[in-house]
């Protein structure tokens, strides 16, 4: 990698630096959820985990609302704090684990842990939320047990890491 183009080492944010192919390919296996939507909810990024999570296809989930996997009861204080966070920028969830119930494909409902984060400066004409998050639902992989449930965190499995 040329690396005569770089950012300062303050600029990487600790991250190794990747090009967008590398890095998609992190986002896409994953092992937990991450799932974007775009300033009014509608889904822009879905990868394998949240397949494998909610049951719905990357075809099935990009462009539809959020509410896809939003049980109806919670919706409106979704909405709420959804358009509270896109007018402000501000999510609390970039440090504490949000605990919502979810919707699977099939009807069921899942205890899902998330956090979220906001692509505001990196992308000012397209402020978007993204949540990575996993089931949490007791007798699943992801349920009951550890904090971190069973899935490797930190991307692809041999993925290089920073200490």
């Amino acid at each position: 990698m040329d690396r005569s183009a770089q950012p300062s080492p303050g600029d990487s944010h600790g991250f190794l630096l990747v090009d967008g192919a590398q890095l998609r390919q992190f986002v896409i296996d994953a092992g937990d959820a991450i799932i974007a939507a775009d300033p009014q909810g509608s889904i822009v990024l879905w990868n394998r985990a949240a397949e494998r999570i909610f049951g719905f296809s990357e075809t099935e989930a990009l462009d539809r609302s959020l509410d896809l996997i939003i049980p109806a009861r919670q919706r409106q204080r979704h909405w709420e704090g959804y358009h509270k966070t896109m007018a402000t920028g501000i999510t609390k969830y970039g440090v504490e684990v949000l605990r919502v119930p979810a919707l699977h494909k099939d009807g069921h409902t899942l205890s899902f842990a998330a956090t979220s984060g906001m692509c505001a400066d990196a992308c000012p004409d397209a402020l978007a939320t993204v949540d990575s998050g996993r089931d949490r639902t007791e007798g699943t992989n992801g349920g009951g047990g550890s904090p971190g449930g069973s899935a490797r965190r930190g991307g692809a499995a041999g993925a290089p890491r920073r200490a």
